[in-house]
């Protein structure tokens, strides 16, 4: 079993033929709710083997969905961290929040904010800002294909379409004429 960190970059990944293959991708932050020693500042970009103290009780699953569910509901916990919380207000601005904003909003400074997510996220505040700002471009794009990628940039914040397209090549490896 092996737990794959936050991404930031497109991948490609093989796997033998006769391999399964199962995922359970958690909400930025969130897996900090299933597991107290959860540290995920060294695993962005990463994959590492989990270890057997991690998440104790998984390996003993047949994985299917109804088991991961009742797994992962009686690990959860009421106690939602502050980090969850700022996470929702980014994915709510769709990426089109500024740090400082942040921080003020949430009663934290700046660093604080960098703090808690290097450890609960895996990426800097600003990193998932900018995926979520992508996700919406991608969104846009695949609903409004009339517009241009300067009107796309334009609704999703984006500097100019050039920042949008660095941005689509970034995460998904392709060309904006490809999607």
């Amino acid at each position: 079993m092996y737990l794959v960190g936050a991404m930031t970059r497109y991948k490609i990944t093989l796997m033998h033929r006769t391999n399964r293959l199962m995922g359970v991708r958690f909400r930025p932050g969130s897996l900090s709710l299933f597991s107290k020693d959860c540290k995920l500042d060294g695993l962005t970009n990463q994959t590492t083997e989990l270890e057997d103290t991690w998440l104790q009780g998984i390996r003993k699953l047949t994985f299917k969905a109804d088991e991961l569910n009742h797994f992962f509901t009686v690990k959860l916990s009421n106690n939602l961290p502050t980090v969850l919380n700022i996470v929702q207000d980014i994915q709510q601005h769709k990426g089109n929040v500024r740090i400082t904003e942040l921080a003020e909003r949430h009663y934290h400074t700046t660093r604080q904010i960098e703090r808690l997510f290097k450890k609960y996220v895996g990426l800097s505040a600003k990193e998932l800002s900018n995926i979520m700002r992508y996700k919406e471009a991608l969104n846009v794009i695949q609903q409004h294909r009339n517009l241009t990628l300067q009107d796309i940039a334009d609704i999703c914040g984006y500097y100019d379409h050039s920042h949008l397209t660095k941005d689509i090549v970034r995460y998904t490896g392709c060309q904006p004429s490809q999607l």
